[in-house]
């Protein structure tokens, strides 16, 4: 007769919490400068550490520390390539495996990384700054993803080169690539170019820019041109005027080759040139990204889970993926990176949703803690910040029985934040003062809240202040006069808010706002506001029973203001309006389709 296995709990790995009570315990000892025994020097400033640590961090600090036979005695390192703050958020990063991560210190931290050779921080750095890369950066983050090997955001700035390069080519930034970094561009068959002519005249423009130096790389650049796709006058002048191409024997023979075959079409057989297919187009537009709403129904209103983007070279409205909720002016949006986020999505206002602008796709993704609607949502590195709004139920004791909880809707100060990596929710403090309605924006490291509802339909002129790094909050400025169910953008440095009257208030430091600008005739709230370079642009809205489908454009700076002549595709207010840069391949679709989603 068999036995019966008797099977026994897995025993937990104590390794893992070991490790994670030693390096808490590390991080205490060094903010406290305990049993310290190293001391960095950066701009004239001390920071005191200890070697161990950091030579088990950093082959760099091993390396300065151990010179192969035995250990270096010396009790002070003098960094000189790398700033005081920046030092003490790789030092965080060390002793805890986190550390502050910005756009404005990304940069500065990953070229410490490398420098550090710290593996774990770079490929943090990278992750994080993929996100950020735009055709005004896509060159310089190229040339450091490949100096530091960060290969995401090497991908990604290659991917926006490629769609942007006849913007690109033109630039200093793009005569300062090294020979390999030009081929590697220039050898893709989804590089965005009209046609040939192009890329031999973007070649030409960068060997012509220190000739005495480059002139001998020709011959392997020209490798990856497609010349027999080069008009023939352009071809004569290589090998004629160009003194780089008629100083290279390949050269001279691949352009003579290039030739042969445009005037003989049936000698092909002969040629050894390997460029005969064409470039593989993918282009990339940017648009006004108009998110779900409400729209009038007859005599009632519905809200809906449409999608419409505003091509704005093509001046063309064009459908995209729906959302998988109802998303209506309760609801906040925002954009990190390229994706756009919807906060207080769902009948329970909980819903938060993503939309990938890679794949023109949406995702659900963790419910917030408390749902909530007339909040702010606001991208601040890998997190979301949701703040204010009317919330359900927060915890909050009812003021008839402090047992329970209060059902009622109410204002709260309460602050989320989501954690875009780990898909997690957490509460990480509070306003000064609860507000709905307002409006938000992220601008020098902290988030400001402008306005809004103290109660029902009591507007406020305060300016709240929330420090993501101390998670602290403080009334710190007033606007001119109270508003609120304003909007507000980043535009050339400026804060720029908008008010249902018109208004247009500005500032340089949030701190001193003035009314910039007004729009005539402008009587409605729940209108959206997206930013493009210098001009804001402002879509739909409601004023009583009147729902409006007009785009505004507006020059803050001029003080000007025009009506785009192809309007919403219906009349529509409380949607999320962004700005993303799309696949045109994602808009197949002639104009705005109907459809009952």
């Amino acid at each position: 007769m068999e036995t019966a296995e008797v099977l026994t709990p897995t025993q937990p790995d104590f390794r893992y919490r070991h490790l994670s009570d030693v390096i808490s315990t590390l991080g205490g000892l060094w903010r406290r400068r305990l049993y310290t025994d190293l001391t960095l020097v950066t701009d004239g400033k001390y920071v005191r550490c200890h070697r161990v640590v950091l030579a088990s961090a950093s082959s760099y600090f091993h390396a300065r520390l151990y010179n192969g036979k035995k250990e270096n005695t010396t009790d002070k390192i003098f960094i000189n390539d790398v700033p005081r703050d920046i030092l003490g958020d790789v030092l965080d990063f060390v002793y805890s495996g986190e550390c502050r991560l910005t756009e404005e210190n990304g940069e500065d931290l990953l070229r410490a990384a490398a420098i550090f050779e710290l593996g774990a921080l770079r490929d943090m750095c990278d992750f994080f700054l993929k996100d950020f890369v735009r055709a005004k950066n896509a060159l310089r983050l190229y040339k450091m993803a490949r100096a530091t090997k960060s290969p995401r955001m090497e991908e990604k700035a290659r991917e926006v080169i490629l769609n942007n390069f006849m913007q690109l080519w033109h630039s200093k930034l793009f005569k300062h690539l090294s020979h390999k970094e030009l081929i590697s561009i220039i050898k893709r068959d989804d590089l965005v170019t009209p046609n040939e002519d192009v890329v031999c005249g973007a070649v030409l423009a960068w060997v012509n820019a220190d000739k005495t130096r480059r002139k001998h790389a020709m011959g392997e650049i020209l490798r990856h041109v497609r010349l027999p796709q080069v008009r023939q006058e352009l071809l004569r002048q290589l090998v004629e005027e160009e003194e780089a191409a008629m100083e290279d024997e390949v050269s001279t023979q691949m352009v003579q080759e290039a030739l042969t075959l445009l005037e003989t079409p049936t000698a092909r057989h002969d040629v050894t040139t390997p460029a005969f297919n064409p470039r593989q187009e993918t282009k990339q537009d940017d648009v006004l990204l108009m998110v779900g709403g409400v729209e009038a129904e007859g005599a009632r209103f519905r809200s809906r889970q449409r999608v419409h983007a505003y091509n704005l070279p093509l001046r063309k409205w064009f459908p995209l993926a729906p959302l998988p909720l109802c998303c209506d002016s309760g609801a906040a949006c925002c954009v990190r990176g390229n994706d756009v986020f919807v906060s207080g999505a769902g009948e329970s206002r909980q819903g938060l949703v993503r939309y990938d602008s890679e794949s023109n796709t949406w995702s659900m993704l963790a419910p917030m803690l408390v749902g909530r609607r007339g909040h702010c949502v606001v991208a601040v590195g890998s997190y979301l910040y949701v703040m204010g709004g009317i919330s359900e139920n927060d915890g909050t004791p009812s003021p008839i029985s402090p047992r329970s909880r209060s059902p009622r809707p109410h204002i709260t100060t309460t602050i989320e934040r989501y954690d875009i990596h780990d898909n997690a929710w957490s509460v990480v403090g509070a306003l000064a003062e609860a507000v709905w309605g307002a409006s938000a924006v992220m601008f020098r490291d902290k988030l400001h809240v402008l306005g809004g509802f103290h109660s029902q339909d009591k507007p406020t002129a305060i300016v709240q202040t929330f420090d993501p790094g101390s998670r602290t909050s403080a009334v710190s400025s007033q606007l001119p006069f109270p508003v609120a169910l304003s909007r507000a953008v980043v535009s050339e440095g400026s804060v720029v808010i908008l008010g249902p009257s018109g208004n247009i208030f500005t500032s340089k430091d949030c701190w001193r706002f003035k009314v910039a600008a007004s729009i005539p005739d402008f009587q409605r709230a729940l209108f959206g506001v997206a930013c493009h370079g210098k001009k804001v642009f402002v879509a739909g809205g409601r004023f009583g029973d009147r729902v409006h489908d007009e785009v505004l454009e507006v020059d803050v700076q001029h003080g000007t203001m025009v009506k785009l002549p192809q309007p919403l595709p219906r009349p529509a207010w409380g949607c999320g309006f962004v700005k993303v840069t799309l696949n045109r391949s994602h808009m197949v679709r002639a104009g705005s389709e109907e459809s009952d989603y």
